[in-house]
């Protein structure tokens, strides 16, 4: 430690007839004026040089809010002011201070929750005896009424290491008719059993319209999560994600694991179900890595980039589609459905004298014209493709699907809910029920809700046999003979 020192000292004196209260007087003395280090080649070292200032401040709030990592939030401020001293870890520290008066003195959970309530997030939750949260269901309002529209194929897969509390979050994605993906819901569980998936599983099939739920669901092969599935969407297609190409030493694993479930993944199965080419959990795993950067805003932004794409293609035409086979579906059909299609022509045009008669597959799994279907449509008059032959997902207009609740109740609505119930109960029943709100009225608030508690992630420990040990990169010294403590 350097052993410079200064004192400032302050001194009233006595009053007088000018000074009633005494006059103030400041005194600064030199104890010490040698240092045992050589001065800071920069002014940045000192950390009165690099306080924030107003527009600083402003800056630092608004790409935080976007999501910007601290360096890029550094060098947005350097690039607006090449004077600025500041550091990352100045950047660290006002986003920490940010934080707090966010938190406003509450946990992280309790802002998570307050924050879905007031900004009408579909949610759902469990607590323990201890008021532990164990399950957490959300889905904001732009998923929900993407997922509503565009229903008829699920993908969902658990993704690891999005909580400190390390619970798996179960992730179910979509895919519009530009084929573009959306998360449509998130569910955090306690575990991975049969009863948390089921528990999931219902407040995902919630968000849906009950006329109008999932036909094809995708998912990997966990067993708990397929039994859950056969429960709450008994009427809907579960097919499985695998590898194609698997190595001679796992043939026994195969028949063991897999070869039992062949009607969820093999080709002569899933061709009987319009699955939309969605024979993978890859859409929800590239969605995984957008949620863990941006968060939030990834899933905002989803919706917007949806609904430009379905304008954009509803006001152009690609060069390709100008001719007058799709004068009564451009603009009408995506361009990727028109694109597939075009592909099935081109096949139609090739064909010679000798035709392979048609399996139907391309139709039954996407919901197109195959290549023998094109035939006989261009044969046929008009000689154009109409809407019919395309599956309605494709479709660039489609009916608005029923309103969604998002997640908030009245409480007037409530009790009148509760009174309407209680006229129609028996004079007995009516007594039992006003006892119970009569004590609820004076019990206490329920407990704050407490964070979930810590579990052991999927996966091999760290450390564990096989794997390299993590490196120990650690600056804190070794004790000494008189610190350690025999066993």
């Amino acid at each position: 430690m350097c052993t410079f020192c200064v004192v400032l000292q302050r001194f009233v004196t006595e009053p007088d007839a000018e000074n009633v209260l005494g006059k103030t007087e400041w005194r600064l003395e030199l104890e010490n004026g040698e240092h045992n280090h050589p001065a800071a080649t920069d002014i940045s070292a000192y950390p009165a040089a690099r306080r924030l200032k107003g527009d600083e401040q402003q800056t630092i709030w608004e790409i935080s809010d976007a999501g910007a990592d601290p360096k890029v939030i550094l060098a947005t401020v350097r690039q607006r002011n090449p004077k600025c001293e500041l550091i990352v870890k100045d950047i660290y520290n006002h986003k920490a201070q940010l934080r707090n008066v966010n938190l406003n003195g509450r946990t992280p959970l309790e802002k998570l929750l307050d924050d879905m309530q007031s900004d009408g997030v579909l949610h759902v939750y469990e607590r323990d005896a201890e008021g532990r949260i164990t399950r957490l269901f959300f889905a904001l309002p732009l998923c929900v009424a993407l997922a509503r529209e565009f229903y008829h194929v699920l993908l969902m897969d658990a993704t690891y290491k999005t909580n400190k509390f390390k619970m798996p979050l179960l992730h179910a994605v979509s895919l519009s008719s530009t084929s573009q993906t959306f998360s449509a819901a998130f569910c955090f569980l306690r575990s991975e059993t049969e009863a948390d998936y089921t528990w999931a599983l219902t407040q995902i099939k919630s968000i849906f319209d009950g006329d109008h739920l999932p036909k094809v669901i995708v998912t990997d092969c966990d067993q708990a999560l397929m039994s859950a599935l056969a429960t709450v969407f008994p009427n809907a297609h579960n097919l499985l994600c695998v590898q194609r190409d698997f190595p001679p030493k796992v043939c026994d694993y195969l028949k063991n694991t897999w070869i039992v479930h062949k009607e969820r993944f093999v080709h002569a199965w899933t061709r009987n179900h319009r699955h939309l080419n969605n024979l993978v959990t890859s859409r929800a795993e590239g969605k995984h890595a957008s949620l863990k950067s941006w968060h939030r805003l990834a899933v905002e932004h989803q919706e917007k980039a949806i609904r430009q794409r379905i304008a954009y293609e509803r006001a152009n035409t690609l060069i390709a589609h100008r001719n007058d086979i799709w004068a009564d579906v451009r603009r009408k059909v995506s361009h990727f459905a028109l694109k597939e299609v075009e592909k099935q022509v081109q096949k139609a045009r090739h064909f010679g004298d000798v035709v392979k008669p048609c399996t139907e597959t391309f139709q039954r799994t996407m919901g197109l014209p195959c290549a023998h279907a094109v035939r006989d449509i261009l044969a046929t008059p008009p000689g154009r493709f109409q809407m019919e032959h395309f599956f309605e997902h494709w479709w660039l207009d489609r009916p608005a699907p029923a309103a969604a609740g998002n997640g908030t109740r009245d409480l007037v609505a409530v009790m009148e809910n509760v009174a309407a119930r209680h006229d129609l109960l028996p004079p007995h029943q009516q007594r039992l029920l006003q006892d119970q709100l009569e004590v609820l009225s004076q019990e206490q608030v329920t407990a704050p809700v407490q964070d979930p508690p810590m579990r052991r992630p999927r996966g091999r420990p760290r450390g564990a046999r096989g794997r390299r040990a993590p490196a120990d990169n650690s600056t804190r010294r070794d004790p000494s003979a008189f610190e350690r403590v025999p066993n």
